[in-house]
């Protein structure tokens, strides 16, 4: 899990564009960890996520996607 956390951390830009597979691949890991650290995170998923990362990219950035 700490492999998806860093990679997250590290890589802010690509996530945006990512699906949960995608991310899965890229960190050797499967959907269902990354659905686990989601809601970990109080997340209810990875879509869920993935908005309110964007939302604070787009807060931190100054730029809309």
């Amino acid at each position: 899990q700490q492999n998806v956390i860093n990679y997250i951390q590290n890589n802010p830009e690509k996530i945006i564009y990512m699906s949960i597979q995608d991310l899965a691949q890229e960190t050797y890991t499967s959907n269902a960890t990354i659905i686990r650290i989601c809601r970990k995170l109080g997340y209810k998923g990875f879509k869920d996520f993935k908005f309110a990362f964007i939302k604070e990219i787009e807060y931190v950035c100054n730029v809309n996607f």
